[in-house]
């Protein structure tokens, strides 16, 4: 009898535990996809930004070749 309620008891922790392991890795795998999608998240932006500083970058560039344009303009 001590033997089987041993087995059962052993068990019984076995499948406590695996129950709990079951639960954590829920929990770090859900934690983990948050992790994923605010990263894709940061990554779109930090995209969008560099799009925007390159055409700031493009217009600053065109307005300069304007103010030398019209600068020759008034000088002659």
């Amino acid at each position: 009898d001590t033997i089987n309620a041993n087995q059962a008891e052993i068990h019984e922790l076995k499948t406590m535990e695996l129950k709990n392991i079951q639960r954590d890795m829920k929990v770090l795998t859900d934690g983990v996809n948050t992790v994923i999608a605010k990263l894709e998240r940061a990554e779109g932006t930090w995209e969008m930004a560099e799009n925007l500083y390159q055409l700031l970058a493009n217009r600053v560039n065109d307005l300069e070749w304007d103010v030398k344009d019209l600068n020759r303009e008034i000088n002659y």
